[in-house]
């Protein structure tokens, strides 16, 4: 059986588990979600046991995305100065603005994550890091051989593609479908604002569905199309352990309360698409190149 294949039939798996997926979460994502993450009620109040684990991947959920895109836009601004030496002070200072606001974003995450309260001049000190990271990261790049970063040139730019379009499909759907999620629900201390992934709230302010951090999680499909063509076995191996992570994230997003099935199953979808999409291009640019 050729790549082709065997690629065609793993398409048509996904496909399969994603439609009996939806099929089930129409029925039954809110006694999924309720039962990992803990649902109880006590003297008619509602409360949720959310597992460490599923405390600890929200945390972090979001900083694969942000160190993979920020690594990206160093990348590409390191080679575009190569090729373009008059203009390397405006790449440099352009990529590593927008890199250090990505590390800041993910930092505003984790903090708003741990503590209720963050003084501002916290925030500035946070500010200051994340650009001396990023300064750090472009001079860390600098230092790779220039045949390498030439190589990771058009992965990396494929990235930052496909992590733009994942970021504008979820939100978008996120603001049109304003679904309620679980913990919102237990806040409000009743589940009969709940409906099924089918039936769309329209701007209610909620971002239940789809699931960002299973979304962004799945950009990190990307990775393995930076490695050397040659290197299949490490890219099997790669792409074997960040589904792993992917699908452990998934479960976690229900455990949390902050998830339906049906919500993650397509922020993967979404983000498994453009993913897709974005390596096959990247395939033919290099072939092209190569030609």
């Amino acid at each position: 059986m050729n790549s082709k294949a065997r690629k065609c039939i793993g398409y048509g798996l996904l496909l399969f588990i994603f439609v009996m997926g939806m099929a089930i979460a129409a029925f039954y994502d809110l006694e999924l979600s309720s039962a990992l993450a803990g649902l109880s009620e006590m003297d008619g109040t509602l409360s949720l046991d959310v597992p460490p684990y599923a405390a600890a991947l929200e945390i972090i959920g979001e900083w694969p995305a942000v160190l993979i895109c920020a690594a990206a836009l160093l990348i590409a601004a390191s080679v575009l100065s190569d090729n373009h030496r008059k203009r390397a002070g405006f790449f440099y200072i352009t990529a590593g603005g927008i890199a250090a606001c990505l590390l800041l974003y993910g930092s505003v995450q984790t903090a708003n994550s741990l503590v209720d309260y963050v003084p501002d001049i916290l925030w500035a000190v946070l500010a200051a890091c994340c650009l001396l990271l990023a300064a750090a990261g472009l001079i860390f790049i600098r230092k790779i051989p220039q045949k390498i970063r030439k190589r990771l040139f058009l992965p990396a730019v494929f990235t930052l593609a496909a992590a733009l379009l994942i970021l504008l499909s979820v939100s978008a759907l996120k603001m049109l479908w304003g679904r309620l999620r679980l913990r919102e629900l237990v806040a409000l201390g009743s589940l009969d604002g709940f409906t099924p992934w089918y039936v769309p709230n329209f701007f209610s302010g909620s971002h239940s569905f789809p699931s960002g951090h299973t979304a962004h999680c799945t950009l990190t499909l990307m990775l393995p199309s930076w490695l050397p063509e040659k290197n299949k076995r490490a890219r099997g191996v790669l792409t074997a352990l960040l589904a792993i992570f992917i699908g452990v994230m998934g479960i976690s997003r229900l455990a949390a309360g902050a998830h339906y099935l049906s919500d993650v199953l397509f922020g993967f979808s979404i983000a498994f698409v453009i993913t897709e999409w974005m390596k096959h291009v990247l395939r033919q640019k290099q072939q092209e190149r190569s030609a």
